[in-house]
This record gives C-alpha cells, sequence and structure tokens, in this order.
C-alpha cells in the first residue's frame, strides 16, 4: 500500500522561523529570525525585498520564506506621515507601527494632567513613602535623567481620573500588552526585539530593538522613596488592577532577552509611563503608545519553560526592591 509523507509539513511545523513588522512613514521592513537562512520575501504590493518604500497608506501583508521552505506571514499598517503625539506640556513623542499597534518611542514626560492640574514633583524620600495622590519624579530627582527617561509616575497618577495620557489617549491595559508581546513572539523573545540598543548597562542580552520600541532601562522609586535599577531594569506600568492593593506592571532586563511582570503594590511606587490612543471600532489603525510587559510561563517547550524560568527569577530580584 502506499503511504504518502508530507515531510515539509513536518519539517516546517517545529521551524524557529518568526517574522517582524515595522512601518516608518510610508516605508515597511519585516525582519525575519530563525528558520534556515537566506530568506525570500513576497509583499502583497509585489515587493521582493525587506523593506519596501513609498507606499499608499493601508495594511500590507508579507510571506517570507526561508531556504528550507518553511513559510511564516506578517501584516503591518502603513502612513504617509510621520505619526506624533504632544502632550498639554508640549512633548511631542515620535511613534513607531508595531504589527497593528502604534506606540511611542520614548516614556512620558508629562507635568500636567489632561485637563490642565499641575502633579506634583516630590523629591522627599518620606513624604514619597506616604503618599495617596499621584506624583512624579525624576530618577534621582536628577533633572538630566529625565532628558532620556522620562519622569517616574506613581500608581495614583496612573489611575487618576484627570487623564495622564495625552488627549485622544488613554494607559494601555495588560490585554494590550499581551496583543504586542504576542505579535513579536512571546514573552521569551520580544523583551530583546524591544529594548533600545544602546543605554543599557552590559550585556543587554538579545537586544536589537528589531520592533522600533526602543525601550530604556529607567529604574524605578519603591514604595520607601528609594530609587533602583537605572541603566539595568526598565519597568512600566499598566492600567491593569491586580486587588485592591497591586496593579500589573512590566519590565525588561539587561540580562535577558525575554519580558517579564506580575502585581506589584501600588503605594507611593513609581515606574516609566507611556500612553495608548483611544480605539474606535472603524480605526484601520490602532495607536499604541504606553510600554508595558507581563510575563506567562509557557510549558509546552522545556526550553522555553526553562528560559521563561530564568526570567522569572530575574524579575523576582527586581521586584523584591521596586
Amino acid at each position: 500500500m502506499f503511504k504518502y509523507k508530507n515531510d515539509s509539513f513536518n519539517r516546517c511545523t517545529s521551524s524557529t522561523l518568526t517574522v517582524t513588522t515595522t512601518a516608518s512613514n510610508n516605508s515597511a521592513t519585516v525582519t525575519a529570525t530563525g528558520g534556515q537562512a537566506p530568506y525570500t520575501y513576497l509583499w502583497s504590493n509585489g515587493g521582493t525585498t525587506a523593506t519596501i518604500n513609498n507606499l499608499a497608506e493601508g495594511t500590507f501583508n508579507v510571506t517570507v520564506t526561508d531556504a528550507a521552505g518553511c513559510a511564516k506571514t506578517g501584516s503591518v499598517v502603513v502612513s504617509n506621515s510621520s505619526v506624533t503625539v504632544t502632550d498639554i506640556d508640549g512633548n511631542v513623542y515620535q511613534t513607531v507601527v508595531i504589527g497593528t499597534q502604534t506606540w511611542t518611542q520614548t516614556n512620558l514626560n508629562v507635568s500636567k494632567y489632561r485637563n490642565g492640574d499641575t502633579i506634583p514633583q516630590v523629591t522627599n524620600q518620606s513624604t514619597w513613602a506616604n503618599l495617596t495622590t499621584g506624583a512624579w519624579c525624576y530618577y534621582q530627582n536628577n533633572t538630566a535623567n529625565g532628558a532620556t527617561y522620562g519622569k517616574l509616575y506613581n500608581w495614583y497618577a496612573v489611575n487618576d481620573p484627570r487623564g495622564l495620557a495625552p488627549a485622544g489617549y488613554h494607559i494601555p491595559s495588560d490585554a494590550e500588552r499581551i496583543t504586542l508581546t504576542t505579535f513579536l513572539g512571546g514573552e521569551s523573545i520580544a523583551g530583546g526585539k524591544m529594548k533600545s540598543t544602546t543605554g543599557w548597562n552590559s550585556p543587554n542580552t538579545a537586544a536589537t530593538n528589531s520592533s522600533g520600541f526602543t525601550g530604556l532601562p529607567g529604574g524605578c522609586r519603591n514604595d520607601y522613596g528609594s530609587f533602583y535599577f537605572i541603566g539595568e531594569t526598565g519597568y512600566w506600568w499598566s492600567s491593569s488592577e491586580d486587588d485592591a492593593t497591586n496593579a500589573w506592571n512590566w519590565g525588561m532586563s539587561c540580562n535577558t532577552g525575554g519580558v517579564g511582570g506580575g502585581a506589584i503594590i501600588k503605594k507611593a511606587v513609581s515606574q516609566s509611563v507611556a500612553s495608548r490612543i483611544n480605539v474606535f471600532f472603524f480605526s484601520y489603525l490602532t495607536k499604541t503608545v504606553i510600554k508595558l510587559f507581563y510575563f506567562r510561563k509557557s510549558f509546552i517547550i522545556l526550553e522555553d519553560f526553562l528560559g521563561n524560568l530564568i526570567d522569572i527569577l530575574i524579575f523576582m530580584k527586581f521586584q523584591s526592591k521596586c
């Protein structure tokens, strides 16, 4: 009896090929990793290079095929003009398209709520430790850190109904962060694609910034008013509460290529913030601006599980202080 065996299907089922797409103005780029190089590219407009230029606005699909014949697809939304957002202080934030979301490439640096009310700057350690209202600070109260990393905000500022994000934007939920990291291949590898290639302490493991997210290690200020981990770890608030005491945050480390996170005490802790545009059902572009992270353990492949476990242990070390 003849029995057909689809070797190509079996081989490609376990392929490690992944693709990441980004857009800038009127161009789109796909980055392929894993699988077997070299790669070939086929865009929905007929383009056959990793980057295609002079595009009209719209959604572009791409298929990447590796030397083993395995293929993965991706899509990206392209705008003809540079997308920026301006906060109430006049700060302008450049953005980057990742999948169907648009994110800022720098952290929030605003000193007022959306309605114009001032957010207090608190430098004193004991005052910070006893806050129950919104506040911000620079890391080590050094204004020079703000130019690179933005301001650090406590949970009360993030959750204030007057709005921390620019008009039309909001602080995304943890679920919205999951959309980002899933698109980038999962928590175990998304961090490397999201970290800036400069500004981190060595070894800055796996950092390529292939997504254009440009995450930086702004550190944090804990609920006792002490500062930790600038250059080593970046933390970002989400808008998602875990319970009455804790809220979800996420972060990246110079020592891993993954993303990790969990619930952290709301009281007085400060971390970086960006913002996400309000989503309308018929909008073709989801503009996401807050930088977040969450970490889900994978038990499907032993290698993934061990890698994630290392990330979790490292992040738990950080969380013990911030």
